[in-house]
């Protein structure tokens, strides 16, 4: 597991658990933030995620979902059933493709995926005025490099 060239095969073995204990550190606060997500404006991040997608780009295919979610198509067609039975999202089948389905936001699913954009700016407002001054770009660069490391691990 270690690269046979690094040179110091101690500190590569602490910088493995270190990252481990951050990366499990990091899941645990963002399962907390959903779980007041979840009180505050009633739905998963899952939901919050599809919504706010749905709020961006108006309407996207039931497949289109699923690949920019990273989830099964099941997981989401589950997740977009409680949508639709809760009046906040609808659906058709393409008239190009009738295998294609198509979902965009309820006028009342408009106005609370509005809520759940804004609580979340809100939240992630808490953690960027937590950052010290000067370092935000720098912070969203690291971000950025360990999301795709974490993407490519896949």
């Amino acid at each position: 597991m270690i690269p046979e060239d690094y040179p110091d095969k101690e500190k590569y073995r602490l910088c493995l658990i270190d990252l481990g204990n951050l990366l499990q550190q990091t899941s645990t606060i963002f399962q907390m933030m959903e779980r007041e997500q979840k009180k505050v404006v009633g739905f998963t991040s899952s939901q919050s995620f599809l919504m706010i997608e749905l709020l961006n780009c108006g309407e996207i295919s039931m497949a289109g979902i699923s690949r920019r979610m990273n989830l099964e198509k099941s997981s989401v067609t589950r997740m977009v059933k409680i949508l639709i039975r809760d009046g906040l999202i609808e659906g058709e089948h393409s008239k190009e493709d009738r295998r294609v389905f198509n979902i965009r936001l309820t006028f009342e699913g408009q106005k609370r995926a509005e809520e759940v954009k804004n609580n979340r700016l809100e939240y992630y407002q808490k953690i960027i005025s937590g950052l010290p001054k000067g370092h935000v770009r720098e912070v969203m660069d690291s971000a950025s490099i360990l999301f795709k490391a974490l993407e490519d691990s896949m």
